[in-house]
């Protein structure tokens, strides 16, 4: 399995954070918001197919800082840290 992911990121040069970027970008307003399941049955929060998504472009998004693949260049770093903690 590492070997595939070694082939698709360096022969083929497939930019793994830009392309999910690219469909969350596309997918998040044209899918329909159907829930897929109730956290807690009885209360509103539900969660859908976009959810799961955006969770997988955040653990790629972690693994490229962690592997040193992409370098935080801005200033807005903990302003958004601050946005997301708070959410």
């Amino acid at each position: 399995m590492q070997r595939f992911f070694h082939f698709l990121t360096n022969r083929l040069k497939i930019n793994w954070l830009f392309s999910l970027s690219l469909l969350l970008l596309v997918f998040i307003p044209l899918y329909p918001k159907i829930p897929l399941f109730d956290v807690l049955p009885g209360y509103i929060v539900r969660v859908r197919v976009e959810d799961f998504l955006v969770v997988l472009t955040g653990v790629v998004w972690l693994y490229q800082i962690l592997k040193r693949r992409i370098i935080w260049q801005s200033n807005y770093l903990w302003l958004v840290m601050g946005y997301g903690l708070a959410g």
